[in-house]
């Protein structure tokens, strides 16, 4: 009869490469509203370092393994979920995340060759423990701790600043007050097989940066024949909508003068913003109002494992996975924007009439498409005789990496859009790019392990 008591990946991957590797449990990681889960072991796992500079909720925190910097190639630590590499943190809601392990350089390029050289984060969703429902909601906002002081209207006019009559805190206008990140999650664990879903929803301070993702994830285990055979089989998706927004915008709101006004009656052309003419002098609130950055991201990841005891001491594992990532990103600037001088004419020649017709707006579409697939394979043996003991493993695993990139640019739009789809429908359109790239890692080592024990 099959059973559910199968081991979690990742804590045996990391028993079968070091022993003595650190785990996080649930209650040693970091508690909150964490949209990413590297979050969850920021400053809890010694020798590696997790950060994110800024507070725009679509940076993706950092890690990086012996500090900042190394002279030993890259010191980014591999992402290993439930066994399996290179797997986008996006698939990894924090709500999911049980036990978080670490390996160290070496003991990662045991186990996973080259691409182990900064060592390895090793994470398990799984829980057999707890059976049911489990629902979880988060709430919360920010502000700022401190702010960089600018002058005021008054004290501007007293330095020698041109007084244009109106007194203006463009930091305010750019920025949202208090911001609101939110998550709820609700998880079912069965007899050896679980299922989650998560939401969660993030603004950042400069507005209207934020983004609202949904995140599914369905897994099972089960072992037969007393133990002998484990299978184990997942599948996670995830779909995320980005508000990227503008990082200039809150460049221009310290440099603009503070008795400028917002708008202006007499500046239709440029959608009743205020704007001087000046180079690289771009009226803050416009930018945030009337152009826009957005993304659409949709990755999924499909698991299967398997392993064997072919006899007492000798185990066989094997695993498959792909993984699917599709992000487009657009940016569109409007045809009444000012906003990178854009506004300027763009002439366009008819081959029939031969006239010059003036077009206006400018927009950018980027599309990666990425696809990584994996296999791997691996024999250990652990035997004891007397005071002597050994462990020997063999282990194979194949790695293909494919990326596919293309940009459109386009000139000429009659009016606003807003989706990322009606990106083409400019007048003007050229393509600006177009690559693949396509790469396999094969691995193949084995180590032995003698010990006597006196």
């Amino acid at each position: 009869m099959p059973t559910a008591q199968a081991p979690s990946d990742s804590v045996f991957l990391k028993e079968k490469t070091n022993p003595t590797a650190p785990i996080l449990e649930t209650t040693q990681l970091n508690g909150g509203n964490f949209a990413d889960p590297l979050a969850l072991v920021q400053g809890r796992l010694a020798g590696v370092e997790i950060f994110r500079v800024g507070s725009n909720p679509n940076e993706n925190y950092a890690a990086r393994s012996r500090g900042i910097s190394s002279i030993n190639g890259s010191n980014e630590p591999l992402i290993v979920a439930d066994g399996v590499p290179s797997v986008s943190l996006l698939l990894l809601d924090a709500a999911d995340i049980r036990r978080v392990g670490a390996l160290k350089s070496a003991a990662s390029m045991a186990t996973m060759g080259i691409r182990g050289n900064g060592g390895a984060l090793l994470f398990d969703t799984y829980d057999a423990q707890s059976q049911g429902f489990t629902f979880q909601t988060w709430l919360g906002t920010e502000g700022y701790a401190r702010r960089v002081p600018n002058l005021s209207a008054a004290d501007f006019i007293a330095n020698g600043g041109n007084n244009y009559g109106s007194t203006t805190d463009w930091e305010a206008e750019v920025s949202r007050k208090n911001p609101i990140s939110s998550s709820q999650n609700l998880r079912y664990n069965g007899d050896g097989w679980s299922a989650s879903v998560n939401f969660r929803q993030a603004e950042g301070k400069l507005n209207p940066q934020g983004f609202q993702q949904l995140n599914g994830r369905l897994q099972a285990k089960r072992a037969f024949f007393n133990g002998k055979l484990r299978l184990s089989a997942a599948v996670a998706a995830t779909s995320r909508q980005s508000e990227l927004g503008f990082e200039e915008a809150n460049y221009y709101a310290r440099v603009y003068n503070p008795t400028a006004p917002v708008y202006s009656d007499t500046n239709a052309v440029l959608g009743g913003y205020y704007q001087k003419p000046y180079y690289n002098y771009f009226n803050p609130k416009s930018i945030v109002a009337q152009n826009w950055r957005r993304a659409e991201q949709t990755v999924w990841l499909a698991t299967a494992a398997a392993e064997v005891e072919i006899l007492r001491g000798l185990n066989f594992t094997t695993r498959f996975a792909r993984q699917s990532d599709d992000r487009t990103e657009g940016t569109f600037l409007a045809p009444n924007s000012g906003f990178w001088g854009h506004y300027a004419f763009v002439e366009r020649v008819h081959n029939t009439t031969n006239t010059y017709v003036y077009e206006y707006g400018w927009a950018i579409k980027n599309v990666q498409k990425y696809a990584f697939d994996y296999f791997a394979a691996a024999l250990n043996y652990d035997k004891k005789l007397g005071k002597f003991g050994g462990k020997f493993s063999l282990n194979y695993d194949y790695q293909r990496f494919t990326q596919n990139n293309w940009s459109v640019t386009n000139y000429g739009f009659d009016n606003r859009i807003e989706k990322l789809t009606e990106l083409e429908s400019g007048h003007i359109s050229r393509l600006y790019k177009t690559d693949r790239d396509v790469h396999n890692i094969v691995n193949f080592n084995g180590t032995a392990l003698l010990d006597y024990k006196n």
